[in-house]
């Protein structure tokens, strides 16, 4: 953003000049605001330096410019120019031109900042915090350094603070501040190897996402967060269960939540993901994601089937429109949840081997009995195995896609929604197709380039 490389900076004439002074502060921030697209065609935040060059346009401007602090409360402090190191000098200067607004703090130890390098940035922004809007830590050295700095700040002093991330690994500490922190809604913590858990007010959270090698630590933190709206986990199995978890008693229900995301690498046969899926009832529930990732080292072993667990849990959450399943279940259990799912708009399945009986189950033959998931529209199918025909796949297809002339030829309205989106990746055990059914694909690619069809940018059958 440099007018001056085509001459167009603006005179004391300029229509713009003429605007009032809080319509071309806006536009300022607006300008501010626009992302930029860099070298890889990313779209990136604006560099801090864009509002300096906005003060060395004209004075108008310059005075503008230096008396509206929400041009100052852009960029995520601290401050670091293009040379990629912190700047104390001009991360103080934003510090005090925002000035009352609230801002956002980001430190990244590995990337950006080395505490013992510039020992008096920290203590600056922590003597900001009242300011904070969100504020993301990661660290990975010198922790306890960040962690001392922050027990300085205190207590009711958060009193902005909407959004927190924080990375840490191997910590102990009890940091406590957090808890009085009334706009807190937003939390993310990856906290793996941590002993324990920062205190948090955990009722009044609406989105966390939680990374810790307890599962039983996470779940406790789960059912405690009664407001949460979104709640994504990731852990794994080594630490393991209590050996009465089989025994937990009732269901903890959290009425808002919306969206769960449980991912989880087990290494054993074991209890793994059942208690989670026991635990929580969610009516609400609209997303679900489960994903296994296992360990089997140099032998074999079974993973203990989650079915019946899966088809409870799904049975409770009758609202559900979205589900993705990795390396969780057979086709014959995860027909059963299809029949529990009669909302299901977006099913997504990764390294769940499919077959013919799977595409039978999908395709629409307008018989008395209901169809399976009626309103599907994005069927995403990733690392599926070749373990079926293209001619069940191409019949499921044919019963739940119709082109518009089609629509219009029909005596009754479809008992299922049109197929919107098809994706199959198979970069395992590739599915190779005939010429002719390639063709057919071809015919629906081109019918589906109207608007309301079959979307031709999303379909991919590979390889060809």
């Amino acid at each position: 953003m440099d007018p001056t490389k085509h001459g167009n900076i603006p005179t004391q004439s300029s229509p713009i000049n003429n605007l009032p002074y809080e319509l071309l502060a806006d536009i300022m921030l607006l300008a501010l605001l626009m992302p930029r697209l860099n070298k890889w065609g990313i779209l990136t935040p604006p560099p801090p330096q864009e509002v300096l060059v906005l003060c060395r346009i004209c004075s108008h401007w310059r005075r503008v410019a230096l008396n509206s602090p929400s041009l100052w409360a852009v960029e995520t402090l601290p401050v670091i120019p293009r040379r990629k190191q912190m700047s104390l000098t001009a991360t103080k200067m934003f510090l005090e031109r925002s000035e009352p607004l609230p801002i956002s703090v980001s430190v990244h130890v590995l990337m950006n900042m080395n505490p013992f390098e510039t020992p008096d940035l920290l203590p600056m922004l922590v003597r900001a915090a009242s300011r904070w809007k969100t504020l993301q830590l990661e660290h990975f050295d010198a922790a306890y350094f960040l962690i001392d700095s922050l027990a300085t700040i205190p207590e009711n002093h958060l009193k902005h603070l909407e959004k927190l991330q924080m990375t840490f690994v191997e910590v102990h500490s009890e940091l406590d501040i957090f808890l009085s922190a009334p706009r807190l809604r937003d939390v993310t913590l990856d906290l793996r190897r941590t002993p324990s858990i920062f205190p948090m007010p955990w009722a009044q959270l609406t989105r966390l996402s939680l990374e810790h090698d307890s599962p039983q630590l996470c779940l406790d933190i789960l059912v405690r967060c009664t407001n949460l709206v979104s709640g994504r986990v990731a852990t794994e199995q080594g630490l393991g269960w209590p050996a009465d978890v089989s025994t937990i008693a009732g269901t903890s229900i959290l009425e808002q939540m919306e969206e769960l995301d449980i991912s989880m690498r087990i290494r054993s046969t074991g209890d793994y993901i059942n208690p989670f899926l026991q635990r929580l009832e969610l009516p609400a529930l609209k997303s679900l994601s489960l994903a296994l990732t296992v360990a089997r080292g140099n032998f074999d072993w079974f993973v203990p089937g989650v079915e019946p667990v899966i088809i409870s849990f799904v049975a409770r959450s009758p609202n559900l429109q979205y589900l993705h399943l990795s390396d969780i279940l057979n086709t014959r259990g995860l027909k059963t949840v299809l029949q529990c799912s009669p909302a299901l708009v977006e099913l997504s399945l990764g390294d769940e081997p499919i077959d013919d009986d799977f595409f039978a189950a999908l395709t629409n033959w307008e018989a008395e009995a209901p169809p399976l998931v009626p309103k599907l529209e994005t069927l995403h199918l990733t690392n599926v195995g070749a373990s079926f025909n293209e001619e069940s796949m191409r019949k499921m297809i044919q019963s739940r896609w119709w082109s518009d002339d089609e629509l219009l030829a029909m005596p009754d309205p479809p008992h299922v929604a049109r197929l919107k989106r098809l994706k199959l990746l198979n970069q395992v055990s590739p599915k190779y197709f005939t010429e002719k059914f390639r063709e057919k694909m071809k015919t629906w690619r081109s019918q589906g380039a109207r608007p309301g069809g079959l979307l031709n940018s999303h379909i991919f059958w590979l390889p060809y």
